[in-house]
């Protein structure tokens, strides 16, 4: 048993620091307090805020725990936490997301209700304050959340989890933790999951773990994103042969097609339109996105030619808050 029920871990990108917000949320929870900690990672944290949470804790109240490592990728952060966690319950929030009141409790709760063991997911939906046209990770093609009949996920769709999902601490190190070699968190818990399955674990969705979108993001962070899980997705041949195969005949990486001529042709110009337009999805639409299905391609073509990526895998992305006061806030 480990000194807490769980730990929530949330990887921070250079230079990014915890949000009072998030803090906040975080103290709203409705599982007790003191039975779960939260884990701050990054190479080049701000403390002030923690600090500031520090001296208005009362006894009883969340443990919050900052620790500093080296620049690495966003995976690694995660797997160097889960070594310093002391939870039960690994619980993964990414940077952008606010956990509702009920996200440790409906997380804890799904693992010991839980026929078996597994790799849990929740959901991550748009804040109702988050201003409209805003550039975040449901920008990306192909991540918003799908749920089918059964309730199970495959592994494209476990892709869309990458800022919401658990596991009980002790199956995670049996199967060897986060899979290294990977750029993206993303497409490293797509191999998580193929881990679990062979093991004999289950993928499951947690409704009630929901997670909310606040913060912003700019253009280059998403290309940036799509680049780079291209590369990983080249790498799942060597771990997850068939997921790497369902993704390249999904995104048809391995084709030639016209439209992909297109996209090759059309790039620069589309780029030069997305950089001089307002920084707007209702405004830039379609080509955004075949902006960004492009860059995928790109990073997985750069991959099977052994080339070092465009973008630095190590850089974190740009995240600003972009709530809107004067919108209604969630209770729950």
């Amino acid at each position: 048993m480990g000194d807490f029920d769980a730990s929530v871990i949330i990887p921070l990108g250079e230079g990014d620091r915890p949000e009072s917000m998030l803090c906040t949320a975080l103290e709203k929870q409705t599982w007790p307090l003191g039975k779960f900690e939260v884990l701050f990672i990054g190479a080049d944290l701000d403390s002030r805020s923690i600090i500031a949470q520090d001296e208005r804790r009362i006894p009883g109240s969340v443990a919050m725990l900052h620790i500093r490592v080296p620049r690495t990728v966003e995976p690694d952060l995660i797997h160097r936490a889960a070594r310093a966690a002391k939870g039960d319950c690994l619980i993964c929030l990414g940077p952008d997301l606010l956990p509702s009141t009920h996200f440790v409790e409906a997380h804890i709760t799904a693992h010991r209700e839980q026929e078996g063991w597994g790799l849990a997911y929740g959901i991550s939906l748009p804040h109702p304050q988050l201003r409209p046209g805003k550039f975040t990770r449901w920008t990306l093609p192909g991540e918003k959340p799908a749920s089918d009949a059964s309730g199970e996920v495959s592994g494209h769709e476990l892709v869309t989890c990458c800022g919401n999902f658990s596991m009980l601490r002790d199956r995670y190190f049996d199967l060897g933790g986060l899979p290294g070699g990977y750029f993206t968190t993303a497409i490293t818990v797509a191999a998580l999951g193929g881990r679990v399955r062979r093991k004999g674990g289950r993928i499951f969705h947690v409704p009630r773990a929901r997670a909310l979108l606040w913060r912003s993001t700019d253009l280059n962070t998403l290309r940036r994103w799509m680049y780079l899980r291209g590369m990983d997705i080249h790498t799942l041949k060597n771990d997850e042969p068939d997921l790497h195969e369902l993704l390249v005949q999904l995104y048809r990486l391995d084709r030639f097609s016209i439209g992909r001529l297109f996209d090759g042709f059309y790039h620069p110009t589309r780029l030069k339109i997305c950089r001089q337009s307002p920084q707007d999805v209702r405004v830039l639409g379609g080509i955004l996105e075949r902006l960004l299905i492009h860059e995928r391609y790109m990073g997985y073509r750069d991959a099977t030619r052994f080339r070092r990526p465009v973008w630095n895998p190590i850089s974190g992305p740009a995240l600003t808050a972009a709530i809107n006061p004067d919108l209604e806030e969630p209770t729950n």
